[in-house]
């Protein structure tokens, strides 16, 4: 509001760069002896706000003046990246002796940060997930991290949880995912085995030829 009337009297609003600066839409001037003019200056520019925060100003238009150079600094030298909404399924897992077979995995925050302009297109993106979990789930159970780094260094660590709690299955698929567990741990023990069983072979083999070698080169000589 650029003023207001109240009892009869009009009062200009004292924030100044509401009539200098068409983004700025509040929000608080102040006043104090022993500090001086104060202003918490708020700005909204293609969807991003900002706020700038000056105490301790000579004057009025000093504090204007500063708050109006933190807005513009902040807006030209730092970029919002948005990488999803708390809520947003990202990821189906597996789920083993439960009640439902698969689990919707959610951000259990709001995927927004704030990063140097310059390192907007430097950011790496690391998600930390097993490959299934096991029921029971609780409902917002924290089930990995959703990591955005820059280089090594870890810009925000979002958790990702449950959408929904999975109770534990009941008697018969309980057995079924038992033995289907127990099948598919055999067979990557066969699987171990067997490349074992490979490689021994080739190098009994390589022994063997190379064996032979030495032979036909005694019989030549």
């Amino acid at each position: 509001m650029l003023e207001y009337t109240y009892s009869g009297i009009r009062q200009d609003n004292r924030n100044t760069l509401l009539r200098k600066e068409s983004s700025v839409d509040g929000l608080k001037t102040g006043y104090l002896s022993e500090a001086g003019y104060h202003l918490v200056a708020t700005a909204k520019r293609d969807e991003r706000r900002l706020i700038a925060v000056v105490l301790g100003a000579k004057t009025r238009a000093i504090r204007a003046e500063e708050a109006l150079k933190l807005l513009n600094y902040g807006y030209r030298h730092f970029a919002f990246v948005s990488l999803f909404t708390k809520g947003q399924v990202l990821y189906d897992l597996p789920v083993w002796k439960g009640q439902s077979n698969d689990l919707h995995i959610v951000p259990g925050e709001e995927g927004m940060i704030v990063i140097p302009a310059e390192a907007k297109n430097k950011l790496e993106h690391e998600k930390i997930v097993p490959a299934y979990v096991v029921a029971p789930i609780e409902k917002n159970q924290e089930i990995g991290k959703y990591v955005v780094k820059i280089g090594t260094n870890v810009i925000r660590s979002i958790p990702l949880v449950a959408e929904t709690e999975v109770p534990k299955a009941g008697f018969l698929k309980l057995i079924w995912h038992s033995v289907i567990y127990f099948l598919g741990g055999v067979r990557i023990l066969t699987y171990v085995l067997l490349a074992i069983v490979i490689v021994v072979l080739a190098g009994l083999t390589l022994k063997f030829l190379a064996r032979t070698r030495r032979q036909k080169v005694r019989i030549r000589y």
